[in-house]
């Protein structure tokens, strides 16, 4: 585990031991897991706005499909399928 959080640093003084748990709660911890990381367009893998997942969610209960959203926003339908169910991009 990094003690100084730069995944590319291999100086063994900058490291200490700890299990795959250990690790990966560290990076929950610290936000820089892809699934349990910072909301929204604060995560640095968001690929949409607030506003385009609020257009997304309202044009789906309008009756336009998940797969026809997916394609004209560029992500994939599970993407869709989350944020139309509220398991990602809550309405706020």
């Amino acid at each position: 585990m990094h003690r100084c959080d730069n995944r590319r640093c291999c100086e063994p003084s900058h490291l200490r031991l700890g299990t795959v748990a250990d690790n990966s709660r560290d990076m929950v911890e610290k936000g820089r897991s892809r699934l349990c990381g910072r909301p929204g367009e604060r995560n640095s893998y968001a690929k949409l706005t607030a506003e385009q997942a609020q257009e997304i969610r309202h044009r789906h209960l309008a009756g336009e499909t998940q797969t026809a959203l997916a394609r004209e926003f560029g992500v994939h339908s599970s993407t869709v399928s989350c944020m139309v169910r509220g398991a990602t991009w809550r309405a706020g």
